[in-house]
This record gives C-alpha cells, structure tokens and sequence, in this order.
C-alpha cells in the first residue's frame, strides 16, 4: 500500500505542477496581449471592450483579436511620402498641415479637374479613358461585379491589353466574393493581369480578414485618375439612366497628382502580389493650370496615422460658416459628434445628408442616436429618398473632400481608404452646387426614434467597438 500512495502523491505534486504552469503561461499570454491591445491606438470603447473579452473569454478573445482585431501594419506604403516636413513647406492652412504631416503629399496644381455627378457620366468617363489609354491602367476597387456593366467594362480592358498596355485590376477579395463574380479568363489571356486584395486564406501576419480595400480608383498613363465612391457594378454605374440607380459623386483629375495616386496602386499592387514595389515618379509640380489646387488624401492600415479622420476633426473644429456632409452609413465616434455639436453652438451651418434607408440595416439602426443628436444641437439632418452612396465633406470655402471613405468607424479606422481634397474657389463652388440640389430633393428633419428603435441601436452600437 505505501508504494502505491508515494506514487498518488507524485502525480498529485505533478499535477500541481503542471497547473501552475498552465495558469503562470496563460496569465502571462493575456498580459501580453493587453498590452499589444494598448499599442494599437483603438478607441477607448474598442479597447475597454477587447480588454473585457480577453478577461472573461480569453481563449476565443485572443485568436480572434489577431483574426479581426488588428488594425496597423506598417510594411507597405508608410515610406512613399513620409519625409515631407511641413514645416519647410510653410502650408497655412490648417488640413493642408495636417495632412502633409501625417504622410499625405503636399497639395500640388493640376491641370483639369471635373465632378462625375451621374453613374452615366462616370461610365462614359471611365470607358473612354480606357480606351484611349497609351501605356498604362490600374483599376483599384472595392466590387467587380459580374453583371452587364462589369462585363462591359472587362471587355474594355481586355481590348486595351490587347493593344500592348499594361493593364492590372486589383480587386478586394470580400468585395467581390459573392457569386456572380466576373470570369477573368480571357482577360488574362489578352495580356491582363488581376490581383485579389487580402484573400480570406493567407499566410500568418499578412493582414487581418477584418481590414478591406474599400479604395476605388482609376489611374491612366500616369496622368490621369478618376476616384470617389463608384465601384463596377450597375448599382453605381452605366451606359443608361437607370431610375434604380444609386446616387454617388465622381471625380477626374488631370496633372501630378495622378501620379501620387499612382504609386499608391503599386504600393497596394506589391501588397497584395508579394512582388517588389515597384517605383513611380511621385510629381509635385509641373506646367498646370494652377486654377486646380489638390491633395491626395491616403488611410489606412499602412498608415501610421488616420489622415481621413483627422482632416474631418481639423476641418470641424476650425469651421466658422459650414459643415456639410454626405454619406450613406453615419455612424461616428465621439469625437467627431461632438465637434459637430460644438461647431452648431458657435453658429455653424451644419448639414448631414443620408438616404433615408441604406441598404445596410444594421448601419440604419446604428445611426439613429447620433443624427438625433445633431438635429437636438441644432444641426440639420436630410434624408435622401433613394439609397445616396456619395462620401463627400465641405467645410466653409475653404475645403472639399471626395473620395472612398464612409463617416463610420469601419471606414475611418479600420479599411484602406482614399480620397481627395479640393482647395481652389470653383472646385468648391462645383460641390457646393452638388449639396444644394440633394438638399433640394431631400427631406428636411427626422422624427424620434421610438422605444424598439433606440433598443435595436444601443444593441448594434454595443458590437461597433469589437470591429
């Protein structure tokens, strides 16, 4: 009997043993995390939140943070334009400052600049460019669709491979999951060359799943870019009105700034292929027409920093006449509401027009609290009755900004956004007019949410924060 309990109390004093240690790592790996947690400038919500998780569920928290939770890596684009020190580029303006200091190139002149006001005009715009292309395409978006319109446009591309140009098409691999995708056999064998922007099986510390490319941009020859909200799909744009057809904003530009958004694409391009990146010729000046004042506008996370979210604080916060913004999901954090609701309080005009329902309902739910807000400060909350998928800002007349980038946390924090701001008189004269005729077709105010609405918002924003 004696060997027999000596051998009980071994395994007893093993097995305390191996429990200590067991609880020793696990605290240790959680204390790891959180501090990898504190590292990642999320917003305070999103971290108090991960840090709940991680403490009542680590074993599911841990993985999935690393799945879904990340939200910098800085390995592709940081060092295309850091470097430029706004102080020796003496900008005045505020966003000008900022920008530049986070990154973005200096503003520069360029020689043509047009707003895409209809889906119509956006395709003819983006086929003929196409079409007429000498040396080179990169398509960026966010959907390819397989419908009539992305067939069209495919086959348009394949013709311009033929012709010996250097065709490549980068889509995001969620945007474009769904079936009913577009077949790119023959475009391939024309010469073309398509990529898919963080596959949802990649190899480790690639990328999180949760970060998409939602930028949506089309650069010729080097010369010339045409960007903002419009992806390939018929929702956005073709060759005939379509009354179904959602309402959004393009813009053309011609001059160096094409180039900037150029190196962008390769940038993005040597990501997702795992090919060196290749150089591009950023162009700051050159012989322009100097009535056409803009600055590329680059987030994300291969950015250090969040130059769309802190163009939007800069530009709310020093507003003296106006705040007008357009965007399907509005969804902002705190900051942003509240310098709106301050900029109200010192005599703002401040404007958020929305579809009156998106084809996002969570979104809808989402937003009520916040537009309820701004309307309570004495804001003006419009609602557009078709699905409006424009992302667009005009603060005073001093600054316009068009491009991919949604005013909700996903879009601000989390993808891969672009955009544009506009600095000269008629360039935001032309987006001032825009704003006035969806005012003029919009409702003006919106009713209280009842009980189940509130309800059904604090629900979803709870969730916001995990993203």
């Amino acid at each position: 009997m004696k060997p027999i309990r000596m051998i009980i109390n071994m395994q007893i004093k093993h097995f305390w043993f191996f429990e200590h240690a067991f609880w020793s790592l696990d605290f240790f790996i959680v204390f790891i995390f959180l501090a990898h947690i504190l590292r990642q400038r999320k917003s305070p919500a999103a971290t108090t939140a991960w840090f709940l998780f991680a403490l009542i569920v680590p074993y599911a928290a841990i993985p999935l943070y690393f799945l879904f939770g990340n939200r910098k890596f800085l390995f592709t684009k940081a060092a295309l334009f850091f470097g430029y020190n706004v102080i020796d580029l003496k900008l005045g303006d505020p966003i000008q400052m900022i920008l530049t200091s986070s990154g973005c190139p200096p503003p520069c002149f360029n020689r043509e600049l047009r707003l895409l006001k209809s889906g119509e005009e956006a395709f003819r715009e983006l086929v003929f460019r196409i079409a007429n292309a000498k040396k080179s395409i990169y398509l960026e978006t966010y959907i390819f669709s397989g419908d009539e319109v992305g067939r069209m446009v495919l086959s348009e591309l394949e013709r311009s491979a033929l012709r010996g140009v250097d065709v490549r098409l980068l889509i995001d691999a969620f945007g474009t999951y769904f079936p009913g995708g577009p077949s790119f056999k023959k475009f391939k064998i024309a010469g073309g060359r398509v990529e898919f922007f963080m596959p949802f099986l990649h190899r480790p510390f690639r990328g999180a799943n949760n970060l998409r490319n939602h930028r949506k941009q089309l650069i010729v020859d080097g010369e010339t870019v045409i960007l903002g909200g419009m992806n390939i799909a018929k929702e956005y744009i073709g060759p005939k009105r379509n009354i179904l057809r959602w309402i959004d904003l393009a813009i053309v530009i011609e001059g160096p700034i094409a180039s900037q958004f150029g190196a962008i694409f390769l940038s993005d391009w040597a990501y997702a292929t795992g090919e060196l990146a290749e150089k591009s010729s950023i162009l700051l000046s050159g012989d322009v027409d100097t009535s056409h004042h803009s600055q590329l506008v680059v987030s994300g996370p291969d950015v250090k920093t969040d130059p769309i979210y802190e163009m939007l604080l800069t530009g709310i916060f020093g507003a003296r006449q106006r705040v007008w913004i357009a965007t399907p999901y509005f969804v902002p954090d705190e900051a942003l509401v509240k310098a709106l609701e301050l900029a109200v309080r010192r005599g703002v005009d401040v404007r958020v027009i929305i579809p009156r329902k998106s084809d996002q309902l969570l979104a809808d739910l989402a937003r009520s609290i916040y537009v309820q807000r701004i309307q309570d400060s004495g804001g003006h909350i419009f609602l557009f009755n078709k699905m409006l998928h424009a992302k667009t800002t005009l603060i005073d007349d001093n600054c316009a900004f068009v491009g991919s980038a949604n005013m909700d946390g996903r879009s601000l924090f989390l993808n891969y956004e672009l955009g544009v701001c506009l600095y000269s008189p008629q360039d935001i004269i032309e987006i001032k007019n825009w704003f006035q005729s969806v005012f003029e077709e919009s409702a003006a105010g919106i009713s209280p949410a009842g009980w189940f609405r509130k309800l059904a918002g604090d629900l979803v924003r709870m969730l916001e924060p995990l993203i």
